[in-house]
């Protein structure tokens, strides 16, 4: 009898085991819309209900590690991804010490990627600051220019027409103004841009659409 209670038992701390596991998995911190963190995350719950310990190098060899530094912004995206599924075993370390064991070597891993993840954000600043650099500085001219051109001819039309109505007090006072801006039209790309002095990856696409019409449009005035 006291050998089948024992048993019983046992079986009792084995399903409330289980479901205390299940229940930890759930409230991992990851982010099903992160298809690179979820499938670790699948990988790890694979791996632990197999009875395996989740080890260093086995960590090492699911993000990918060594991870070549960032060039583009999208490999930033991936090295932060990488980041955050370092972060679900450090989390997963502290509730199951026994199946996580290298949370040490893991906390060395972190500080290594969040180096290289600063290093990364820094290297595209720079890039971005000089490409957006070339294009504010050749955009700012076109957008001179334009004004200039604009406001010459809506003030010869002006001084025209006033010419034409023989009102010359009314012309002379036409004369003097200054062109409105016209109420109500959106503003383009390059003069947010002026303004704000910050330039979004769309709004820098948008500018370079727009220099691209501003140039196919000098083009066709010559020939």
């Amino acid at each position: 009898m006291t050998a089948q209670l024992t048993l019983l038992n046992e079986k009792k701390a084995t399903i409330w085991r289980i479901g205390e596991v299940r229940y930890t998995f759930c409230i991992a911190p990851v982010n099903p819309d992160e298809k690179l963190g979820a499938s670790a995350f699948v990988k790890m719950a694979r791996r632990f209900s197999s009875g395996q310990a989740l080890t260093y190098d086995w960590l090492c060899d699911v993000i990918g590690w060594p991870i070549s530094p960032p060039q583009k912004l999208i490999d930033l995206v991936r090295l932060e991804q990488v980041y955050g599924i370092v972060d679900v075993y450090l989390w997963l370390s502290l509730r199951f010490p026994d199946m996580f064991p290298d949370e040490m070597e893991v906390r060395l891993l972190e500080k290594q990627l969040d180096l290289a993840i600063e290093d990364g954000v820094a290297r595209i600043i720079e890039l971005l600051g000089i490409d957006n650099a070339k294009e504010a500085s050749r955009a700012k001219k076109l957008i001179e220019r334009a004004k200039t051109a604009k406001e010459k001819a809506e003030f010869e039309e002006s001084f025209e027409d006033e010419n034409e109505d023989g009102d010359s007090k009314n012309a002379e006072r036409q004369s003097l103004k200054l062109p409105e801006k016209r109420k109500g039209k959106r503003k383009s790309i390059t003069d947010m841009v002026m303004e704000r002095g910050t330039i979004t990856a769309e709004e820098l696409e948008q500018l370079r659409a727009e220099l691209r019409r501003e140039e196919a449009e000098k083009l066709r005035k010559k020939k």
